[in-house]
């Protein structure tokens, strides 16, 4: 008798979703939030390799190159024709056999990219979000017509918007379509010679029909972003680009704007408030601030980072004693002038020495956070706006403490929440935690980033080939990817 073994490798995916899971969000066919960890065996067994994760759905992409979809079904954005709820994960019939790569999910749209570069949505298009040339909603995957010429590789959904990345050669292109009321879209009417800072006509605030960001078309765009109003774009050289809606009272951005010169960028995630960036040293950098300041997390937030000047502008310097440049902007004149920073002249004012000027008028405060702006960045022009050529309103740039001896591979969040996996293997979250999105078997929300554990143990992770995290409004996911190498006893003759 003879006997032999035989080996093969065996790829095994493990899949857990926890958080809000109302609209069955969780893929579990429940509707109840989950506050801790728990296993999806139904999407580990479709092999998945890439969830995104939009308001209360998600669309996966399987082993066979075929999306899976579940959730809230509002405006059609599962896809499957109609606009039902689905607790558990269902085949887009309409996809099969177009070999989707690729998958991203807004508030109540989704968008997939196909092997050979076409671009599909569905969902709700009240806002042109669906890029179709219209604002009607679709319940079943369409192609963009707009597209169809070009081989899109990334694409990225905000909550009423979407960018696209063409990536081809040495060159890249961004387009953008949906809503721009906070300038997320990062283009300008043909007709007006539109600045950084300045508010888009209203007839402007919608776009049916992807759009070229010609503000990056010098740069070799290689990553894309969306959340909220948030729009941002990382070259490959490493610059980070931001625009849309303005962080921690900041104006609103309506084109691109270089952020922080000094580093370099290889990922970023965006929230409604906040942003994450993920440094190529392994370093993870935040800005913005939370809007969960009545709970006390905000505090707690700018307790858990510290921030460092030269991240935001290393050339920075403030204008001599007494000199002063002004802005002219919603018949508001700021100056800048002084040692302090700022000074206003417009009605009642005051400043503080971190730079934020606080404008009190009509009962209202408005506050503008200048800053991190060079001298030769702020000018006085006959369009009463910040000048378009200066990389203004740019965040602060804060380094995110309690990761010390930790490097970072890749960083995901939510609406106010946020999540990274550690090059050893740790998933970790910190935030908002009102439905147990953080993963920590309670509701509370948490300043600092925090080990998840999975299974009882947190050191269950280290033992995954892969793992990635992807995070919903208030929910999230964890694909771990283990490879098996199995060696069987074969006895014959």
């Amino acid at each position: 008798m003879i006997n032999r073994e035989e080996c093969v490798d065996e790829k095994e995916v493990r899949v857990w979703s926890w958080g809000a899971g109302t609209y069955g969000q969780l893929a579990v066919g429940s509707v109840h939030d989950a506050l801790l960890p728990q296993p999806v065996p139904t999407l580990g067994h479709h092999g998945v390799s890439l969830i995104a994760c939009g308001g209360a759905h998600a669309a996966a992409i399987t082993d066979k190159c075929d999306v899976v979809t579940w959730g809230r079904g509002s405006g059609g954005a599962l896809g499957h024709g109609d606009i039902a709820t689905i607790p558990f994960p269902k085949i887009v019939h309409s996809l099969q056999g177009k070999k989707i790569r690729y998958v991203a999910a807004g508030w109540n749209h989704t968008a997939f990219i196909a092997e050979n570069g076409k671009i599909f949505t569905c969902g709700d298009g009240a806002f042109g979000q669906l890029g179709h040339g219209d604002l009607k909603s679709c319940s079943t995957p369409r192609m963009i017509i707009e597209l169809s010429l070009q081989t899109v590789s990334f694409v990225a959904c905000g909550m009423r918007h979407t960018l696209a990345l063409v990536i081809g050669g040495e060159t890249s292109t961004v387009f953008s379509f949906g809503s721009s009321k906070c300038g997320q879209l990062g283009i300008a009417p043909s007709t007006t010679n539109v600045t950084a800072l300045q508010p888009l006509a209203k007839k402007s605030q919608k776009e049916c029909i992807p759009k070229q960001i010609h503000k990056l078309i010098k740069d070799n765009v290689s990553c894309i972003a969306a959340n909220g109003d948030h729009s941002a774009a990382i070259t490959d050289s490493g610059s980070l680009y931001l625009w849309g809606k303005g962080y921690a009272g900041d104006p609103d951005i309506f084109l691109p704007s270089l952020v922080a010169g000094n580093l370099s960028f290889c990922q970023v995630a965006l929230s409604w408030s906040q942003g994450l960036g993920l440094s190529r040293d392994g370093e993870l950098l935040t800005w913005g601030s939370s809007k969960c300041s009545q709970s006390g997390l905000e505090s707690r937030i700018q307790g858990a980072v510290s921030y460092d000047p030269s991240l935001t502008n290393p050339d920075f310097t403030y204008p001599e004693e007494n000199q002063t440049r002004g802005i002219i902007n919603q018949n508001k004149v700021f100056f800048i002038g002084g040692t302090s920073g700022v000074n206003l002249t417009s009605e009642a004012s005051s400043h503080n020495d971190d730079g934020w000027v606080r404008h009190v008028g009509n009962s209202e405060e408005q506050s503008l956070n200048l800053s991190c702006l060079k001298k030769n960045d702020i000018s006085l022009d006959d369009r009463y706006s910040v000048n378009a050529q200066s990389n203004s309103a740019r965040p602060r740039i804060w380094r995110v403490q309690g990761l010390e001896g930790i490097k970072v591979v890749q960083i995901a969040a939510g609406a106010e929440h946020f999540a990274l996996v550690s090059d050893f293997g740790a998933v970790m979250t910190w935030g908002w935690g009102e439905h147990g999105q953080l993963g920590f078997g309670t509701d509370n929300d948490q300043g600092f980033p925090h080990e998840v554990c999975f299974d009882g143990s947190p050191n269950h992770a280290k033992s995954a080939c892969s793992i990635r995290v992807c995070c919903g409004s208030g929910f999230m996911f964890t694909i771990k990817e283990y490879h098996i190498h199995r060696c069987l006893r074969l006895e014959g003759i």
